[in-house]
């Protein structure tokens, strides 16, 4: 009976990891006695716990099981070959001398060490639960959908890139007409039309064609973002296409190119309040809504629909939005890839002419038959991808989500500027002499005094930012006050405008009345001071009524009358270049 651990583990006083080894001993002693030894006894090395009941196996049955159940032998022999321990004659990592080669070589084993470790560790309970007695058909299902819905995640195939792909980015005008119409006429006549009324865009479209449903309904589909802003506002339509009167049948939703993602929103700030206030500023923005995260929690994040091209790039170029004095970081909004389900089979990555699979699976009970036309379904919803109570295309199926998750990063990654055509040749470029090396302390020294730099010029770079929006502040708050005493300063004048027109109205009365004194007033005050002058003056009898006392004072102002009335003519002559003249009777003449 030979003990597996006095092969690996000469030296087994205390349990140890077969990595604190040289590779060459572990690797080398597994192998010799996989050749020598007819059986082995597998005990518990401190590696995995694989050795629970101890068991022994003839030669055959360890030829057979030794991948399976020792797959960290692959491991040692991995890191053999790629790790740097034999191939460069170095029995350590630590011996290696260049740390940018230890660490690469280190990274690629961890790498793929954990991988196999994992996939060891799946074998191994299997391979217990089968030699137990203990493994179930549940088990068998459910390690096989595993196995399934992994490689089908992992799995991205051309198909469902080019279905990503090739699909109509921007939802379509639905338009209704009253008579028969040619399709090349409307496209010509909407174009042309277009390029006239609205400053000579050039509208770009990617189809038209009739519903199927609704043949005197058709479907306009445009080319970018620039073209849906401009169909999306129904003044910028015709009343007629081809010769036919229209109308817009259904308006289309602000498709994802259109959308902006604002960060940093408050979660106690109403989206409908903020939705108010950004449409002061910017009235082409027609939506807002606050995301969610997986657990339906809501986010800092506000999706915000905009119906202008060129409105939507300003944003993303300035990289933020002021609201009602605060800014907010701007983003592109990133949409979720389309995903490419079988209407046979329900499995992903395949059109229905490419299925291989014989029969129908029915997405509701997920169960197989022959004819799906005659299949009658007993609504046990039951998911053929997670086996949870769903259809089989509902997008909250964890197994699609994962699908559309990975499928978006391959986009991503194929969008990121990679050319297919070119082909990596190492003769076209040699590796360099030992002398063109340079060294890479000094590399590093370039490489450090260039981040340092780097990061003094994007503080720099915040500085100025800081200051800019302090400027701007400032301004924002000078226009306000500059309004404000604008507005001051017109009610200043509003009042003078009034005090003058009362100015005005005072100065007729004054004239008027003035007008009435001299030509009323005084008349008569003359003509009865004369006849009383007249009756003083020829009769000598005085009305008994009248005491010494009236008669003085009478005299005494008639002696002055010829005073007063001189006063009277210089005031008259002087302000309206008049003169009373007369004794009897008043006259006015103009001196």
């Amino acid at each position: 009976m030979a003990d597996l651990r006095r092969y690996v583990e000469p030296n087994y006083s205390k349990p140890q990891n077969l990595m604190a080894q040289p590779c060459s001993n572990v690797y080398g002693n597994a192998m010799r006695l996989m050749h020598n030894d007819s059986n082995y006894e597998l005990l518990d090395h401190g590696y995995g716990n694989y050795g629970q009941d101890g068991f022994n196996v003839n030669m055959n049955n360890y030829r057979n099981g030794f991948q399976s159940n020792f797959s960290q032998m692959n491991d040692v022999r991995y890191y053999c070959n790629h790790g740097g321990y034999n191939t460069n004659g170095f029995d350590n990592m630590n011996q290696i001398p260049d740390p940018n080669v230890r660490n690469k070589r280190l990274k690629e084993y961890n790498s793929s060490r954990d991988l196999s470790v994992s996939q060891q560790m799946y074998d191994s309970n299997v391979y217990s639960q089968q030699q137990n007695g203990n493994m179930s058909i549940d088990n068998y299902i459910d390690m096989e959908r595993r196995d399934t819905n992994e490689a089908q995640i992992s799995n991205i195939t051309d198909q469902a890139i080019n279905y990503a792909n090739s699909r109509y980015e921007f939802s379509p005008f639905v338009i209704k007409f009253e008579n028969k119409v040619s399709e090349s006429k409307v496209i010509n006549d909407l174009c042309e039309h277009i390029n006239k009324y609205c400053g000579g865009f050039d509208l770009k479209l990617a189809g038209f064609r009739f519903s199927f449903k609704e043949p005197n309904c058709g479907l306009v589909f445009v080319k970018d973002r620039y073209s849906f802003g401009v169909l999306y506002n129904e003044n910028n339509w015709p009343k007629e296409l081809g010769g036919s009167r229209i109308g817009m049948e259904t308006k289309p939703s602000i498709p994802p190119q259109l959308a902006l993602v604002l960060r940093n929103v408050g979660l106690d700030h109403n989206v409908n309040d903020l939705l108010t206030e950004i449409q002061e500023e910017y009235p082409d923005i027609v939506d807002a809504y606050r995301m969610k995260s997986k657990n339906g929690e809501a986010t800092r994040l506000v999706k915000i629909s905009v119906n202008n091209g060129k409105l939507y790039d300003d944003l993303l170029k300035q990289k933020y939005m002021y609201i009602n004095h605060t800014r907010y970081v701007v983003n592109a909004y990133l949409a979720p890839a389309k995903i490419l389900i079988c209407n046979k089979c329900y499995r992903l990555g395949h059109f229905r002419k490419q299925c291989k699979h014989n029969g129908y699976v029915c997405k509701d009970c997920g169960e197989d038959v022959n004819d799906i036309k005659n299949h009658k379904c007993s609504f046990n919803m039951k998911c053929i991808h997670c086996h949870e109570a769903h259809s089989a295309n509902d997008m909250k199926c964890p197994v699609l989500r994962a699908y559309r998750a990975e499928l978006t990063k391959t986009l991503l990654r194929n969008s990121a500027g990679f050319n297919s055509q070119f082909q990596y040749s190492q003769g076209d470029f040699p590796a360099m002499s030992d002398n063109n090396i340079p060294s890479s302390n000094v590399i590093c020294g370039k490489i450090a005094a260039t981040s340092n730099r780097l990061d003094e010029l994007d503080k720099s770079l915040k500085a100025m930012d800081d200051d800019i929006n302090k400027i701007i502040n400032m301004q924002r708050q000078h226009d306000m006050s500059r309004k404000k005493l604008d507005q001051v300063i017109m009610k200043l004048q509003l009042n003078i405008s009034d005090s003058n027109q009362k100015i005005a109205s005072l100065q007729m009365e004054c004239k008027l009345f003035k007008a009435l004194a001299s030509n009323v007033i005084i008349p008569l005050s003359t003509i009865l001071v004369n006849n009383l002058i007249n009756q003083f003056t020829h009769n000598s009898s005085v009305p008994s009524e009248m005491g010494v006392v009236e008669i003085n004072k009478i005299a005494d102002w008639l002696l002055k009358w010829p005073k007063l009335q001189d006063d009277l003519n210089k005031e008259l002559n002087e302000s309206y270049g008049l003169r009373v003249t007369g004794q009897n009777s008043l006259s006015l003449t103009t001196s």
